[in-house]
């Protein structure tokens, strides 16, 4: 893993069923400080697995204490997410519809 970046598990959240999902990692992204840019990387490198999603209106977030989960709506709530970074690595979850 390079510097500055991180590993993403992207649980991408199925249109049928909400409580399933499927799993992809997406290695050494930068770590950015704007959600709205982080979706455009993942938008862009993820294409596929975040479809129907075409453009960034996409919802992003993460899961907290007691599995609670949040979404990344503000600078401030990416840094949280990003603070449970565990050995290089955090999981997202997105729902592209």
């Amino acid at each position: 893993m390079e510097e500055n970046t991180v590993n993403i598990c992207l649980r991408v959240l199925k249109e049928q069923n909400k409580n399933s999902d499927d799993s992809y990692c997406v290695r050494n992204v930068p770590l950015f400080h704007s959600v709205t840019e982080l979706k455009a990387y993942l938008l862009e490198r993820c294409t596929e697995e975040l479809r129907p999603a075409a453009d960034c209106n996409f919802t992003l977030g993460f899961t907290g204490e007691g599995n609670k989960k949040f979404s990344n709506t503000s600078e401030v709530q990416l840094a949280e997410a990003l603070s449970l970074v565990k050995q290089g690595m955090i999981t997202l979850w997105a729902d592209p519809n």
